[in-house]
C-alpha cells in the first residue's frame, strides 16, 4: 500500500469494539489523520476485552494504531459541542451508533451535512438503517449465525463459534473501502455522503457465490459438501491436520497422486474427470488418509507433500496461532527483514494509552 495516499484527511473515529477501529486503522495505514474519541470511565468496551491487561492490551492496540485520543462524554451539551467543533472541519465521520442512539445524540447525517457538506458519515450498525431489526445491538457473532456463514464453519451438532471475528474484520473492510469511494465521488462533486454497512449484509456478501448458487437452483453449501472433489481435510500418521487444494484441472490431481506416491491411480477410471472426483469424494479421502497414515511418522509426510509437491497443488498443515507466528520465513523474515505479516506501529498508537488515561484524570 502507499502509506500516505491518505495524508491530509482527518477522521474523527467515535466507534468501539472491533468494525470501526478496524476500519479506521486501516485509514491510519494510508496516512489519514485518525482521532479516536471515547467515553469517560472505561472508554472502548474493548479496552476490557482480557483484564490481564487493565485496559490496554495487545489487542486494542492493533486495532487502534495510528491513532490520536481524547475523551468527550457525548451524553453532555458540553461534549456533544465539542465533536460537532472537530466534525466541522473533519472529512470523515465513523461511528457505529444503533440509529436510535444516533438520533438521540443529535448525529444523524442530515443534521451533521449542514454542519459540513463535505463530511463523509460512515456508519457500522447490526442491521443496517431500516428494517425490524435496525435498534438491536449487533455482533460478530450474531452476524455469521444469522447470514447461515456459521454452519460453514462449525459441526451443527455441536456449534462452536468459529475463534475469528469475520464479519467484524471484513465490515471494517467494507468501510475502508466505502469511505475512499467516497472521497473519490467528493473529489468529483464536492460533497459528502452517507455510507450505511451492516453486519449482516457484510456476511451475507461475504458468502454470496454459496446465496447465489442456491438460489439459482444449486444445493445448498454446507461443509460437508465445499467443495466436493478439490480441497481434502487429511490427518498424518500423528493425528495432526493438514490440507490440500488443488486448482480444477488434471493435472492438479495428478501432481497430488505423484506426491503421495499414489501414481497407480493416475488414469483410475474412477477419478478421471472432475465430477467423479466429486461424486466420489469420501472414496478419494479414506484413501488419502490411509496412504498419510501408512507413511509412518510426520518427517515422512513432509517428505511425500511438502517437498516434493509440484506446482500443480498446494499442501500445507493446520497450525495454531503459537506455530505460524514463530520462526515462519513469511511471516518473519520477509525481504525487508520484516514479516509481511507483522506491522510496523505507528508511534502515535503508543499516545492513546496514556491520553485517555489523562483525559479522564482531567490532565489533558
Amino acid at each position: 500500500m502507499i502509506s500516505g495516499a491518505l495524508e491530509g484527511y482527518t477522521c474523527i473515529d467515535v466507534s468501539g469494539h472491533v468494525a470501526g477501529p478496524y476500519a479506521s486503522s486501516l485509514l491510519g495505514d494510508l496516512g489519514c489523520d485518525v482521532i479516536k474519541v471515547e467515553l469517560p470511565n472505561g472508554g472502548d468496551t474493548h479496552r476490557g476485552r482480557n483484564p490481564k491487561y487493565e485496559g490496554y492490551g495487545p489487542s486494542f492496540r492493533a486495532l487502534n494504531r495510528n491513532k490520536k485520543s481524547v475523551t468527550i462524554d457525548l451524553r453532555h451539551k458540553k461534549g456533544g459541542e465539542i465533536l460537532r467543533k472537530l466534525l466541522a472541519t473533519a472529512d470523515i465521520f465513523l461511528e457505529n451508533f444503533r440509529p436510535p442512539t444516533r438520533a438521540k445524540l443529535g448525529l444523524d447525517y442530515e443534521e451533521l451535512s449542514k454542519l459540513n457538506p463535505k463530511l463523509i458519515h460512515c456508519s457500522i450498525s447490526g442491521y443496517g438503517q431500516s428494517g425490524p431489526y435496525r435498534d438491536k445491538p449487533g455482533f460478530d457473532t450474531i452476524g455469521q449465525a444469522l447470514s447461515g456463514m456459521m454452519s460453514l464453519v462449525t459441526d451443527l451438532d455441536d456449534p462452536k463459534v468459529a475463534g475469528v471475528s469475520f464479519v467484524d474484520h471484513s465490515a471494517g473492510v467494507f468501510a475502508a473501502h466505502g469511505i475512499m469511494a467516497a472521497l473519490l465521488a467528493r473529489a468529483k462533486t464536492g460533497a459528502g455522503q452517507f455510507i450505511d454497512v451492516s453486519l449482516l449484509q457484510v456476511a451475507i456478501a461475504f458468502i454470496e457465490s454459496h446465496v447465489s448458487d442456491y438460489l439459482n437452483g444449486g444445493e445448498a453449501v454446507s461443509r460437508e459438501n465445499f467443495p466436493k472433489g478439490r480441497i481434502y481435510s487429511l490427518l498424518d500418521c500423528d493425528g495432526k491436520p493438514f490440507m490440500v487444494h488443488l486448482s480444477g484441472h488434471n493435472q492438479a490431481w495428478e501432481g497430488l497422486l505423484q506426491a503421495a506416491e499414489l501414481d497407480r491411480l493416475i488414469g483410475d477410471p474412477r477419478f478421471a474427470t472432475g465430477k467423479q472426483r466429486t461424486d466420489r469424494h469420501s472414496e478419494i479421502v479414506q484413501i488419502l488418509r490411509e496412504q498419510f497414515r501408512a507413511a509412518g511418522c510426520a518427517d515422512e509426510t513432509d517428505r511425500i507433500v511438502w517437498r516434493r509437491a509440484s506446482e500443480r497443488f498446494r499442501a500445507s498443515r493446520e497450525r495454531e496461532i503459537p506455530s505460524c507466528t514463530r520462526g515462519d520465513p513469511l511471516l518473519c523474515n520477509g525481504p525487508d527483514g520484516q514479516g509481511r505479516g507483522r506491522r510496523k506501529q505507528d508511534r502515535r498508537s503508543a499516545r492513546l494509552g496514556v491520553a485517555h488515561q489523562n483525559a479522564r484524570r482531567g490532565d489533558g
